[in-house]
C-alpha cells in the first residue's frame, strides 16, 4: 500500500488530485501538505475530503502538515505547488516563477524523502 503525499494541497489541482488518488485501490494514505499559514484551510479541505471519502466508501488515512519533515516515507509525491497568474502578467514570467518555487521545492523532496516518486 502506498502514502502519497500532495505538495500544494490548498490549490484546486491539489485538491481534486486528492479526491481522484483516493480511488486508487494501491493507495493507503494520503497527506496534504501546504504552506505554514494555511492550517485553517488544509483542516477544512481535509475534513471536506473526510466526509466525501465516507460517502464513496473508502477507508484510507488522511491527513495534513506543513512540516516538510513529515513528507518522509512518501512512496509518491504530487507537486502542485505554485503561484497563479496575475492579471496582466506574462505566461512565461509565471513559468519561471513556478519553475523557481518547484525547484525549491524538490530539493527539499530530495532531502527528506530522496526514495520518493515525484
Amino acid at each position: 500500500m502506498a502514502k502519497v503525499t500532495i505538495i500544494g494541497a490548498t490549490g484546486q489541482v491539489g485538491t481534486y488530485s486528492a479526491h481522484t488518488i483516493s480511488a486508487i485501490p494501491h493507495v493507503s494514505e494520503i497527506l496534504l501538505f501546504g504552506r505554514t499559514g494555511r492550517e485553517n484551510l488544509l483542516a477544512g479541505i481535509t475534513q471536506d475530503l473526510v466526509d466525501s471519502f465516507a460517502a464513496c466508501g473508502t477507508g484510507m488515512e488522511l491527513g495534513w502538515t506543513t512540516d516538510m519533515e513529515d513528507i518522509a516515507e512518501s512512496d509518491i509525491v504530487v507537486l502542485s505547488a505554485g503561484i497563479p497568474r496575475k492579471p496582466g502578467q506574462d505566461r512565461l514570467d509565471l513559468a519561471i516563477a513556478n519553475a523557481r518555487i518547484v525547484a525549491e521545492i524538490s530539493r527539499q523532496i530530495a532531502e527528506v524523502s530522496p526514495s520518493s516518486m515525484i
